[in-house]
């Protein structure tokens, strides 16, 4: 339950704060902003060690060693040559500057997610509804983040980069990309959106579209050829050679049924009579391709799904674009926007499966730290 009302809290807050901006009230708009921001990353910040399970596997062990370092470079040398990430371990040796206190890191770090994605969601503001968009975050990723610490940290400095690729800034984006691969190694990734997102523009673009669709077939196909690749290339470390082999990691027809299909079905019904000449709606449907394409490849190789968190996660942004989109209200009252109350439906039984039934990275039930 705790999980749920800083949920909706944090949604309120950006809401009013959207109201506020509306009314050029900006430094009202922007507190209010930031308590949304606020409340979810206490949430993080305050929660027992035994939430996420990255965090007794590394999480606590790279604070602590930042606490007792006293030489930053040594610090970061010695994380890089672990294959941990080089803004990941700044990060962590800043906030052990002022604090022992691993809960300080933890509320910090949920704090700059947190702002990266918000800053995404906001370059979208004329667009979408960015209240939903952040409930949208919460309910499919919040608990991963508690987990994934590094990787979110990644993803989110990709989103916060979209304003770029929006622009048609490749230099500006790709200096984001450049960052979030010195958090994560798997974020070289993100480098794809940005040539998803300016296929439909481009001259020849339906064959470029179909080269794309068969690019990813070609990836399904000899993604393990591919993985070890790219790992002899040092674009991932030796660590991601584990994933090769695994095959046990569940939660695959979750993604397939409950996290991709729904989305296919609806395009799939509304594509010709809405968005066929749609270019931001061909953009979500290669987004949504990848994500699916990578859901299957998971059945031979479970590290897939480090890759598709890259294409997942722009769902923030595409889910309260349909919402906008395809307005459904319901005849007696048509100030109800129906799409709104089925998205919020879906996101609610979403995360009570994922989350709570399958315990996914071991986030529930919630618990607060204790002295």
């Amino acid at each position: 339950m705790a999980y749920i009302c800083c949920f909706f809290l944090s949604a309120l807050f950006v809401k009013i704060g959207s109201i506020k901006e509306n009314q050029n009230k900006k430094i009202l708009a922007g507190l209010c902003f930031m308590a949304g921001l606020l409340v979810t990353a206490i949430l993080a910040g305050v929660r027992d060690y035994s939430i996420g399970t990255d965090v007794r596997g590394y999480g606590n062990v790279w604070f602590q060693r930042a606490v007792s370092s006293t030489d930053a470079y040594g610090y970061v040398k010695w994380g890089t040559s672990s294959q941990v990430g080089v803004v990941y371990m700044l990060l962590n040796y800043t906030v052990s500057r002022f604090t022992d206190n691993a809960h300080w890191f933890y509320f910090v770090l949920a704090l700059l997610i947190n702002y990266l994605v918000f800053c995404g969601v906001y370059s979208c503001k004329d667009e979408i509804d960015i209240s939903l968009a952040m409930l949208v975050f919460y309910f499919l990723f919040y608990n991963n983040t508690l987990n994934l610490l590094r990787q979110s940290l990644a993803i989110a400095i990709i989103i916060s980069g979209f304003k770029f690729v929006k622009k048609r800034q490749f230099i500006k984006y790709s200096l984001c990309v450049t960052v979030a691969f010195l958090t994560h190694s798997t974020a070289f990734v993100g480098i794809a959106v940005y040539f998803l997102y300016h296929s439909y523009k481009m001259k020849y673009s339906k064959l470029i579209r179909f080269g794309i669709s068969a690019g990813l077939l070609g990836v399904a196909v000899f993604y393990q050829s591919i993985l070890n690749f790219v790992i002899k290339l040092g674009f991932l470390g030796t660590r991601y050679s584990f994933y090769v082999l695994d095959y046990e990691s569940g939660g695959r027809l979750i993604r397939i049924f409950l996290f991709c299909l729904p989305w296919i079905i609806y395009f799939f019904m509304v594509y010709k009579k809405a968005y066929s000449n749609d270019g931001y709606a061909q953009f979500w449907i290669l987004i949504l391709t990848c994500s699916s394409m990578m859901t299957l490849i998971m059945f031979s190789n479970s590290a897939a799904l480090r890759i598709t968190y890259y294409f997942d996660y722009f769902f923030i942004i595409m889910i309260p674009w349909i919402a906008e989109k395809y307005r459904i209200k319901e005849k007696q009252h048509k100030n109800i926007n129906l799409t709104f109350v089925l998205i919020l439906i879906y996101l609610l039984v979403y995360w009570g499966i994922v989350y709570v039934y399958q315990n996914h990275g071991q986030t529930v039930p919630y618990m607060i730290f204790t002295i």
